[in-house]
């Protein structure tokens, strides 16, 4: 898909009016040197330039650091990351897998190139939520670009998400177990956004909600994630 092809939506339209494309685990990709659960070939970057406005990023400590990794325990990580030294030695291609520091400078970075885009996060979070409002905030220049909503008010225009220079939106699954508070820079993803299923070819199946997200029926959401 040609970057032209993307074409800035009306700024008259709130938030959840709006529909983008979002790449699921867009960190493991054969760009950034992932061989073994890859799921996209082009890198964060090269994902923005060509339209991709919603990125799934899963997070886990390894070693001290917040990385991104699928499916991941250290031993799964490790394993991750002897594939693809392995597949160096073959190929001469160095894996370089980020860390979520890295890949929020590349995002913060095209931002500010960017002024008028919008780029949202999916977190399935495995790191203690302070920790990852730690790792956020240590971005130079990223938590005035964050725009966070409380729990059922309204979502903003697109020119005001423009016109405040509020154009990131983090959700955060919180796997880790830790509460969300108001002194952390994400929302709780169940809050606010009905998923449907995923990983299957079966047609009665497609459209009915994940469980994670059906276990939260009882809550009013504005905001709907497809998986295809």
């Amino acid at each position: 898909m040609p970057r032209e092809s993307w074409i800035l939506p009306d700024n008259r339209k709130h938030y959840h009016e709006v529909c983008f494309l979002t790449a699921h685990n867009a960190f493991a990709s054969k760009a950034e040197g992932w061989h073994w659960c890859r799921q996209q070939n082009l890198s964060v970057a090269d994902q923005l330039a060509l339209g991709v406005r919603g990125f799934m990023l899963d997070t886990y400590v390894h070693k001290g650091s917040v990385v991104l990794c699928h499916g991941g325990t250290h031993a799964v990580l490790a394993f991750q990351r002897s594939i693809g030294e392995g597949m160096r030695a073959l190929r001469g291609h160095a894996p370089a897998y980020q860390t979520l520091g890295q890949t929020l400078i590349v995002l913060r970075d095209w931002l500010i190139d960017h002024p008028h885009e919008i780029v949202t996060l999916f977190l399935e979070n495995y790191v203690p939520n302070d920790r990852l409002s730690t790792e956020i905030q240590a971005i130079p220049g990223l938590s005035p670009l964050i725009f966070k909503k409380k729990h059922e008010s309204a979502w903003p225009t697109i020119a005001w998400m423009q016109g405040h220079n509020k154009r990131l939106v983090i959700f955060n699954e919180n796997k880790s177990g830790t509460p969300i508070s108001d002194a952390h820079p994400f929302m709780y993803l169940w809050d606010e956004i009905i998923e449907s299923g995923y990983a299957t070819l079966r047609k009665q199946c497609i459209a009915r909600e994940r469980a994670e997200s059906y276990a939260h029926q009882e809550k009013s959401r504005s905001l709907y994630l497809m998986n295809h």
